[in-house]
């Protein structure tokens, strides 16, 4: 009996001290008339004064919580809110420091109702016991799973189950720190701890950075320029130039100033030239109070993930045309392996959101030509080009992938048109997946590969595809991706490379893939970046965050 005692965690203890603690108020509850109170607010499931009135969302949660106690209150020991009370208010307060909005758990109602102190009526008394409750589940469970429904990822995840955040609140309602329960249910991503603390950081700016517009000249390096004073300032606020790298009476853009609109310009995906032009001045222009928005959006979807598994991992970001390579989820957050990528147009090729898992290494693949794209693109060009599909090194599939060859006839127009065709495009240096496809089965057909253009990888701007990502290293993520497979070392691969078959090689550990949106990003040398809102993602979350479900 004592050693399974010994097993339990603090966090378990707590949480049964908690709840067997709920047997005194349950004798004391027909004494307390907040009791009647309270149980009538949670039979309506509305507190009128509260931001968002209806709570049926979370009816079931606080009428489980307040049952264990016969109803009574559960933050009011009758001469006030107790000191458990007040801290727990004063730590929704500080929601925003995790880019939350504390209006959202009713901060300034719950300052207003705490003053009344033993004075209180017993509506007050009740109600401000439920709002309090009701906002630490909503804090905690928006910090878990975030603040909107209908993720890209609610498939592989499941909300807090109702015992568990019943539990939470007992914890907090015990004495445990709400600082400590928020780190529990937090995302445990070094990428998501980074972020807090640029969050941290912006909105200090955001509170003491006054931004005097930049004159509209695009000085050369070496001449005079009205605004270099202004521009060296606002650089070295946001660490793009060292304080004391420049006389601060400057008027000059000099190489010090240039380097540093270099190193901004990097970091916010533009073309790192130097050239104080329209773009650059742009994102110069750009309140801190709107970069701490996009860090609070960034955290938002790092919320959304499903639990990643501790295991190497491929993470693409959509906006940042990157893509980045992991042994681990946990360590210090340094990728083994980063290349730039190219993903699908933002007008009409948009590459989706996704997890899935790779199963495998195609070399030398064939490109099977997608339905949209065989009748948007190919089926016209046919038509008026009898010698397309040779040029293109193209074959023509017919019943159980019979080769029908690279003519083009009445017949075969006629069952590419209707389906009972299908047209792919020969291994070899020409065909568009490039020598090396990586295969995770999802509903999209999505999958990265190479190219034989690699023109692009050197644009700012990388949405160029129909929806799969163009690898601008795939020879390495190859390798990296079959470590551990006999036999595939990179003089395998180079030599299958070089050769004529179609070789597809299964991993031999499970690896996750992790395509995602987010335009701020955390790098591990301790920068943050910003990244264009190519798909406009950011701005349809934060019209669903200003119209947030008011059931919850």
């Amino acid at each position: 009996m004592a050693g399974r005692a010994s097993s339990l965690t603090l966090a378990r203890v707590l949480s049964l001290l908690a709840a067997l603690g709920a047997f005194g108020p349950l004798a004391l509850s027909a004494q307390d008339p907040a009791a009647t109170a309270i149980r009538a607010l949670l039979t309506s499931a509305r507190i009128p004064s509260s931001r968002h009135p209806d709570f049926t969302g979370q009816v079931e949660v606080l009428s489980r919580l307040y049952a264990a106690r016969g109803d009574a209150p559960l933050w009011d020991d009758g001469n006030g809110l107790t000191p458990l009370a007040h801290a727990a208010i004063v730590t929704l307060g500080a929601s925003a420091e995790r880019g939350l909005d504390p209006e959202e758990y009713d901060v300034r109602l719950l300052d207003s109702l705490a003053d009344a102190g033993v004075a209180a009526s017993v509506e007050i008394r009740a109600e401000r016991d439920v709002l309090l409750s009701r906002a630490l589940s909503r804090y905690l469970s928006d910090l878990r799973d975030g603040r909107v429904p209908d993720t890209p990822f609610d498939h592989l995840k499941l909300g807090i189950p109702i015992d568990a955040s019943v539990a939470l609140v007992q914890r907090a309602a015990a004495g445990e720190a709400i600082e400590t329960l928020a780190r529990e249910v937090e995302p445990p991503l070094v990428q998501y701890r980074n972020l807090l603390r640029h969050l941290a950081r912006y909105h200090q700016l955001a509170g003491s950075l006054i931004l005097v517009p930049l004159p509209r000249a695009i000085p050369g390096i070496g001449e005079p320029y009205a605004g270099a004073a202004e521009l060296r300032r606002r650089l070295i606020a946001y660490g793009d130039l060292i304080a004391d790298s420049a006389p601060a009476d400057t008027a000059v853009y000099d190489s010090v100033l240039a380097e540093g609109v270099r190193h901004f310009q990097f970091r916010h995906s533009l073309e790192p030239d130097g050239v104080l032009g329209a773009p650059t001045r742009r994102e110069l222009a750009v309140p801190p109070a709107r970069r701490e928005e996009q860090i609070a959006l960034a955290l938002e979807r790092l919320r959304w993930l499903p639990p990643l598994p501790d295991q190497r991992i491929i993470v693409v970001n959509i906006p940042a045309f990157t893509l980045v390579a992991f042994d681990s989820i946990g360590g210090t957050g340094t990728p083994v392996l980063q290349m730039r990528v190219v993903i699908g147009r933002a007008f009409d090729k948009r590459t989706p959101v996704m997890y899935e898992p790779l199963r495998s290494v195609e070399f030398r693949p064939y490109w099977n030509i997608p339905v949209k794209i065989l009748r948007e693109e190919y089926l016209p060009q046919l038509s008026l080009q009898p010698l397309f599909l040779r040029r293109q090194r193209m074959e023509v599939l017919g019943a159980r992938d019979s080769v029908l060859g690279d003519g083009v006839t009445p017949e075969i127009l006629w069952g590419l048109a209707n389906g009972a065709y299908r047209l792919r495009q020969r291994p070899g240096g020409w065909n568009a997946l490039g020598a090396t496809k990586f295969t995770f089965p999802n509903r999209a057909d999505i999958y990265l590969h190479g190219t034989p253009d690699t023109t692009a990888f050197s644009l700012a701007r990388r949405d160029l595809s129909h929806g799969c990502i163009r690898l601008q290293d795939p020879g390495s993520l190859a390798e990296w991706a079959l470590r551990g497979v006999p036999g595939w070392d990179i003089a395998q691969i180079d030599s299958v490379v070089a050769g004529t078959g179609n070789v597809l090689v299964p991993v031999a550990e499970p690896i996750g893939v992790l395509i995602y949106y987010a335009t701020a990003t955390a790098t591990s040398d301790g920068e943050i970046r910003f990244h264009p809102d190519i798909y406009g993602h950011d701005r349809r979350l934060r019209a669903a965050l200003t119209g947030r479900s008011r059931g919850r």
